[in-house]
């Protein structure tokens, strides 16, 4: 919608022209039923201004010198604190106006948009005379108005929530054709200032075409106005090319920008690497047309590539795609499914539907009010788990769906809600998936009878750890995980930027701690009070070989090296092994 606000600030400055013109011709107009002197000028004007209920306090000079009017009003209401006129008589024979300087000080733009409803008005009630008598009045009109230098300021007005303090419209060689009417030629500049943005244009006028240039350079209070997020600083000055004429106005932009985003150090950001965006808006049909093309960067995705069509005419539409060929910032593997994701969408006022779809995954979003929502994401196809995490051979056959379901609530839901079925040939899990100032996740996973885990280690009593509830609790910087299996539990707390580990298990009365950094050194310590309680908490879990009766205390440790070599220690005060003198043990 920035392009259509771009529009909207070009309209305004159309009108401005226009009203600001009207003066300059009805002054010329003016011209033509006067003579040579001063109480010429006085009594011509004295006669047709009241018709129009125009008055003023003061007129001198004459139509060679110049003529000066002080105080033109309109009803009473100010339209020009002073105009200068300086004119060329000589063009009357030929039908022409020809004004050297035109000067209108502190024009007022409310009574001048008063005194141009007034000509409607005015023509609405004079539609019903005879063509004839139109015509014959015709021939004492000047058909080409012609203005070397004229220059208008207004004063300061508000219209809706812009606030200009300084305008002021300057124009050279401006040629305008009255019975067409139209602008033959011309050079036109703006200097406005407003509560808004400072703004600059130029154009040239060739036959009613408007060739120009605009430029915007934006205030604080348009991004608290408009509660835009972003850096004034990386949006920077807007310069935007404009043509425009009586059947439509066509606007052009280009521009790139870095770190677009208010954000906090080191937070997510946007870079527009390039935009091109152009505004067609054909006045007949009263139709908008804004296609945008970009490219953008952020920390998870370079060269993201994004198109938009926007048409508002009777009504509302939009559609577009965005491309990203592969997310950065995450293990790759984990990722890789994303790689080559594409949305494709189209929408209205009410409603929008979009198809997502990348190497691995598809999915729907939709909304038919824009108060609720719901996106679908699943797996066409079952995902290799080895092209993401390394497995031991008897598992590298393991394979993964997932489907994921996300209804929103735009009105009242604060909180990203998610939920998630993985069914694979490991095991199968239901999670719940919510976002707000983090990530937490609740599952419940079970051992399929068809696991391949189950013939993998045999030993393990795999339906005395079903079902498995895991919770998991992620921020930008750390995660906390807790998991519980019948007797084993386990928690543990990482930290994200120098993989950092502290956690516990806990199998039946044996407890272990872990703590190091995963990718330089690990220790796992645990204190044995009774190796027969150990002994039979194992067996709960895990079959074991037939054991003698060892009788004792101990503690173990483990250290791990960048998850490379492993250092086991063992001690002990005493163990005491009381073996009968018949059974053999290995």
């Amino acid at each position: 919608m920035k392009e259509l606000s771009q529009y909207r600030v070009f309209l305004l400055l159309r009108k401005m022209l226009v009203y600001s013109l009207i003066i300059a011709i009805v002054v010329g107009l003016m011209l033509y039923f006067v003579a040579n002197s001063p109480f010429v000028i006085k009594k011509a004007v004295d006669t047709f201004a009241p018709d129009y209920n125009i008055s003023y306090s003061r007129i001198h000079g004459n139509t060679f010198t110049g003529l000066e009017i002080e105080d033109l009003s309109y009803n009473n209401e100010s339209l020009a604190k002073h105009i200068t006129l300086k004119w060329n008589p000589n063009g009357i024979a030929n039908k022409k106006i020809l004004v050297n300087t035109l000067q209108i000080e502190k024009a007022n733009i409310d009574t001048i948009k008063a005194f141009a409803n007034s000509f409607v008005s005015a023509d609405d009630n004079e539609s019903n005379e005879s063509s004839t008598e139109a015509s014959q009045k015709s021939v004492f009109l000047p058909q080409w108005v012609l203005i070397d230098r004229v220059e208008i300021s207004l004063d300061p007005f508000v219209y809706d929530t812009v606030k200009v303090n300084h305008f002021v419209f300057t124009g050279k060689d401006l040629v305008f054709d009255i019975e067409k009417p139209m602008f033959q030629n011309g050079n036109l500049d703006l200097n406005i200032s407003t509560n808004l943005s400072d703004i600059l244009y130029h154009t040239k006028v060739k036959n009613n075409l408007f060739t120009g240039q605009i430029r915007l350079a934006s205030t604080p209070e348009l991004f608290k106005l408009l509660e835009l997020p972003l850096r004034k600083e990386a949006i920077g000055d807007i310069v935007i090319d404009i043509n425009a004429s009586e059947k439509h106005v066509a606007a052009g932009l280009s521009k790139t920008m870095k770190q677009v985003l208010e954000s906090k150090e080191d937070g997510f950001n946007l870079d527009v690497d390039s935009l091109s965006s152009s505004v067609v808006y054909d006045i007949a049909k009263a139709s908008l047309r804004v296609e945008t093309h970009g490219i953008l960067s952020t920390p998870y995705a370079k060269d993201i590539v994004v198109s938009n069509l926007f048409i508002m005419d009777d009504n509302i539409s939009y559609s577009g795609e965005i491309y990203a060929k592969q997310i950065m910032g995450i293990d790759a593997r984990f990722v890789k499914p994303l790689n080559h994701l594409q949305i494709n969408y189209v929408g209205g006022t009410s409603s929008v539907h979009a198809k997502i779809k990348s190497d691995n995954l598809q999915g729907v979003f939709d909304s038919d009010d824009f108060k609720t929502a719901k996106l679908h994401l699943e797996t066409p196809e079952a995902i290799a788990l080895r092209d993401m995490v390394q497995l031991p051979a008897e598992l590298n056959q393991s394979k993964a769906m997932l489907q994921i379901d996300v209804p929103i609530d735009f009105e009242t839901n604060a909180t990203l809600v998610a939920e998630a079925k993985i069914q694979s040939n490991l095991i199968s899990m239901d999670a719940n998936i919510s976002y707000k100032e983090y990530l937490e996740v609740k599952s419940v996973a079970t051992i399929p009878q068809e696991s391949l885990l189950r013939p993998y280690s045999k030993e393990l009593k795999w339906d005395r750890l079903n079902p498995i509830l895991v919770e998991a609790k992620l921020t930008d910087k750390e995660a906390d995980i807790v998991l519980d299996a019948a007797s084993l539990s386990a928690e543990a707390h990482y930290v994200l930027k120098d993989t950092k580990l502290d956690g516990r298990v806990k199998l039946g009365g044996l407890e272990a701690t872990i703590e190091g950094k995963v990718e330089e050194k690990i220790t796992v310590t645990t204190k044995i009070n009774s190796t027969e309680s150990l002994i039979k908490s194992i067996q709960e879990i895990y079959t074991l070989a037939e054991i003698p009766v060892v009788k004792g205390s101990a503690e173990l440790s483990l250290e791990i090296t960048a998850l490379k070599k492993m250092d086991f220690t063992v001690k002990s005060p005493q163990i005491l092994y009381q073996p009968d003198r018949k059974t053999e043990h290995q």
